[in-house]
């Protein structure tokens, strides 16, 4: 292969046109698989799943859930104040879990119909147990402890 057409800035300015354009037909730069998100913007997952991250009013975070970019809206929720330590979290399962130090953590499930279904979680959900390891990681302490999944503390520490 010939390297010095890569060092051309006509043939570079050409391969970086190139991959801009493949990865704005693809929308690569936001597709994943599954995944944390922590940022405002629109995540695009496996399978058409659009998710879109904003604020709305009074700095509320809003987040919304779309097969495409243009299809009807699977889900939509205010996860609290954008100021707020927040996360949400779409799983390999096709779930979305999404915590706020406002509203604390809720999980939506997708039914075989399509629909999600959105489910609070308390010390008593049976849901817990099915609690990613990444969000575990990320939820604060207080939020651990308050859904049973800190494991008590040695005395000796």
């Amino acid at each position: 292969m010939d390297w010095q057409m890569f060092r051309d800035r006509k043939h570079g300015t050409w391969i970086a046109l190139m991959l801009a354009l493949v990865c704005a037909l693809d929308g690569c730069a936001s597709k994943r698989a599954a995944g944390l998100i922590e940022g405002l913007g629109t995540y695009t997952f496996d399978g058409g799943l659009q998710l879109s991250v904003t604020t709305r009013g009074m700095s509320l975070m809003q987040y919304e859930m779309r097969q495409g970019s243009s299809g009807p809206v699977l889900l939509r929720d205010v996860c609290g104040r954008d100021v707020s330590r927040w996360f949400l979290y779409f799983d390999n399962q096709r779930r979305l879990w999404a915590h706020s130090d406002d509203t604390g953590t809720v999980v939506w499930i997708r039914s075989a119909s399509g629909r999600f279904t959105k489910h609070q979680l308390t010390r008593r959900s049976r849901l817990v147990g099915d609690v990613p390891a990444a969000v575990r990681r990320k939820l604060p302490r207080a939020a651990r402890q308050s859904l049973g999944l800190v494991v008590a503390e040695r005395a000796d520490r």
